[in-house]
This record gives structure tokens, sequence and C-alpha cells, in this order.
């Protein structure tokens, strides 16, 4: 399949993904099964250039304007699928002219040809941009895109360094540079552990531009971590063990982890180290009872059974049947036998004044925007919006409200979310301790010592904690640790 019907397909499946409110690697997925003539290769070129495209529009945007409606050309584009197939071209520039010795932009054929001719391949693509936009045939856009590319760069890296109060014209220009909308960076600055720091706001927001590692947890209670990162090295599959998380493991490599024997037989789950790090803030002790509250598939009622040796009770709630039946299988494969799954209604039903079930821990990972996980679901972050995230937070605290009556006196709530909004996390916090005075702050540190884990920015007393991708190399997650006095 050549150049041309490659960014076709590609700008195709933007156009689709751009008025869906369905996951990119969902859609791609059933297109592709519809389209079985293309092959194996050009469906894995199509679909990271698709997340690429996603993964810097706003970039890709910025960079469109300024070749296409600046002072360079004076053509306006009225197709959506022409402009959609610029944007798929100025995506495959930039995987030359961005950081080509990372991993974020090794498309399986087109990284070959960049570097095999970077002349043949300029070529190539001039020739397919002339048959798109002919009043732009000749011109190196190339060129003047890594031109542009670089007094976006200086600019943004001034801001960052210079400025003490950011204006809104200045978080539009770092909006462009990290692809991620303005009004997610302000409230980054207004609020949370990013408050007032620019350059800790550029680190975190460079970091959701760059595609996720792939990680695994090792089972604890059917293996260790360093048979399985050995069983894996033997297999020849890249991995190395995570820094944080004592119990995870690094893929370096393309990999379908679910196709290996390590998985079948439940020794390992797919689980990122951010993720795993919310078990250990949690600490459930051995003999303890634990509501895991918006278990979804069950990844922390898995971890938190094999944390506990099985030696607990861990109630999963959901209200979503088909993931609880999923975690049912993954429990069984698992050997987590501790685990036992209900559905929230029922659980509600069950729950009156003078029979309440209560818990020593209990965890609610609640609902939220999921902007921590932008690096593998870039779609997301053009889905945000103010008024959304102040749903969530109604939302947020309504669960937490309720939840929190099922905490034993002197127990645990932990409060978890895959975002690093502030609005759904330190406001929420701050909110909850306001209207229920019962309970307060409980340090993480301590939790986390437990395992031997030393998170660089976290003091001793802090209860709070934001998992920052641009440190760990992780998603984006925050955690609350409070208790019931």
């Amino acid at each position: 399949m050549n150049l041309s019907s490659l960014i076709k397909h590609t700008a195709y499946l933007l156009r689709i993904v751009n008025k869906s409110n369905k996951p990119a690697d969902s859609i791609i997925h059933n297109y592709f099964r519809e389209k079985r003539y293309i092959g194996s290769k050009e469906r894995r070129f199509i679909s990271e250039l698709v997340f690429t495209t996603l993964r810097y529009l706003r970039l890709i945007q910025y960079l469109s304007h300024q070749v296409l409606f600046g002072e360079k050309s004076k053509q306006i584009i009225k197709e959506q699928e022409k402009v959609l197939s610029y944007y798929v071209i100025i995506s495959l520039i930039l995987s030359d002219l961005i950081s080509p010795e990372t991993d974020s932009f090794k498309f399986s054929l087109l990284y070959e040809k960049i570097q095999k001719n970077l002349n043949d391949f300029q070529n190539e693509l001039s020739g397919v941009l002339s048959n798109i936009f002919t009043d732009l045939n000749g011109v190196n856009l190339r060129n003047i895109i890594k031109i542009e590319l670089q007094n976006l760069y200086e600019i943004a890296v001034n801001i960052v360094t210079s400025v003490s109060k950011p204006s809104d014209r200045d978080f539009e220009i770092l909006s462009y540079r990290y692809s991620i909308p303005a009004f997610i960076l302000k409230s980054f600055y207004q609020n949370g552990i990013h408050k007032e720091n620019l350059q800790l706001i550029s680190e975190t927001a460079e970091s959701l531009m760059m595609p996720a590692k792939l990680k695994l947890r090792v089972n604890n209670l059917k293996s260790d971590r360093i048979e399985i990162l050995k069983s894996l090295l033997n297999q020849g599959i890249e991995a190395e063990l995570t820094i944080f998380s004592p119990d995870g493991i690094i893929i370096n490599q393309r990999l379908n982890l679910y196709e290996l024997n390590e998985f079948k037989s439940g020794l390992i789950e797919i689980q990122d180290e951010g993720s795993q790090l919310i078990s250990f803030c949690l600490s459930p002790a051995e003999n303890s009872t634990i509501l895991d509250a918006c278990a979804g598939a069950g990844g922390k009622s898995l971890h938190m059974a094999a944390i506990t040796k099985n030696n607990a009770k861990i109630l999963s709630l959901d209200i979503n049947s088909q993931k609880l039946n999923e975690l049912n299988k993954r429990a069984k494969r698992a050997n987590a036998i501790c685990i036992e799954t209900m559905q929230q209604k029922s659980f509600e039903k069950m729950q009156n004044s003078k029979n309440k079930m209560l818990f020593e821990y209990v965890l609610i990972d609640a609902p939220c925007s999921g902007l921590g996980t932008i690096k593998r679901s870039p779609w997301l972050k053009y889905h945000i919006t103010p008024k959304s995230i102040q749903n969530r937070q109604k939302r947020q605290l309504e669960i937490l409200g309720y939840y929190s009556q099922f905490v034993k006196p002197g127990g645990i709530l932990l409060y978890s979310t895959c975002s690093l909004m502030p609005e759904e996390n330190e406001i929420v916090i701050e909110k909850f301790l306001n209207k229920y005075p019962e309970f307060s702050p409980d340090p993480v540190y301590p939790q986390l010592l437990k395992y031997g884990i030393k998170i660089p920015y976290i003091n001793k007393n802090d209860f709070m904690m934001s998992i920052l991708p641009s440190v760990l190399n992780c998603d984006g997650f925050f955690v609350a640790r409070i208790r019931k006095n």
C-alpha cells in the first residue's frame, strides 16, 4: 500500500474518532475488521499514525495554521478530508523532527524509510502533498515546519523560565506546545501540586504527550518478580524491573501479553505502575475487611488480595455486571480466593441503619476525567471541558459521602483517581473533610515505606499524593488517605 493510501485511511479514521465518543482503539479495531485487505504492517502503521496525530493534534493544528493561513500561504481549506490529510502529513513530518531516538514515532514502515533516505521520503511526501494542495507544490514543508516548531519551542521556554504571572495568551501558547487544552494548564497553575510552578507543569505536560510504557504486575500469590523477569528474558523479551513498585515489570517492546503462558496461568496482570502504587498507599493488613467500592474489572482488588496474601475479606463492587464477571474470571486465574463480587445496587439494598456493613479499609477509585491516562488514550484530552469536570466533581463528592459511612471507626478511606485535575482531586478532598469532620488526614509516606517505596517529592506528613508521569514514567494518578476518628 502506497503512502497516499495510508494517509487517506488515517485521515478517514481520524474523522470517525472526532465524531464519536467511543475509544479510538475500539474504532480502529472495528475499522480493520471491516477492511481485511489491509495487511498487518499497514494496520500497525495506520493505527500508530492515528494515535500520534491525536497525541499532537493541537500542536499540529497550530503548525497547520502557521503554514496554510499565515504569511506563507493564503490558501484556505474547506474540505474536512483535506484538512485531516494535511494534519496527518504534518504528523508524519513531526515523526522525523521530534525525538526520533525514542519509541514515540517509530512507525513500522515509516521510520525505516525516513532513516534510510530522507530525500526519498521527502520527495514521496511532497508528491502526496501536491496532489492534495496544488498551491503548495514545490514547497519544502519539512523546513517550514522545522522553523515554526523551533520558534514555538523557544517562546514556550521563555514563558516557563521568565514569566512570573502567565497571561491567558501564555497558557494558549503552552497549550500549542504541549498539545493540551489551555484551561487544563491554567487549572494546574492555580491549584494542586503544580500550583504556580510552570516548570513542573511543563514537565508534566510534556510527559503526557509521550506514549505509555507497557507494564505488568507480578501476582505474588503464585509467583515471584525475579523469576518472572528471568522467564521473560529467557524468551527473548526485553524487560526490566519497575523502579518504584516492588511488584512491577516494564516491557520494552511490542508484545501481546495475553498469549504468554505467564498471563494465561495467572502469574502476571497488565497494570500500570502508578495504579499499583494506589494499593500500596492503602496498605491493607492481613485478616482485615476491605471494600473496593468502584472495582471495575478488579485490577486493584487483585493486587490487594496479593498484598494480604489472600488473608483478607475483599468485597468488590461495581455498577457494571460485565466488569464484575471479568473480575471473577481474573480472580479465579490469579487464585485470589478472598474476593467476593457484588453489584452496587444489591449492596445498597442490603444496607440500613440497623444492619450496616462496616470495613476496616474502603477504597474509592472514583470515576473521573481520565486525564492521567492520556498517554495511552490521547483523545480524552479533547473531550474534557470545565463543565464536565464540574459534573465529575459533584458525582465524586456524592460517592465519597455515601461510601464513607461504611468505614469502621479508626478505619481507612482511600480516595483515588486516574486524573491530575485539582478539581477532581485536592479540591474534592478539601470539600469532603470540611463536610465530614469525623475524618482526618493519615500520612501516605509511612505506608509506602513498609514496601521500600520512596517517592522523591513526598513529605512524611503528606496524606495526598499526585503520581506524576514526569517523575515516575507512568500514568498520572491521585490518592488521598484519610482515617475515621
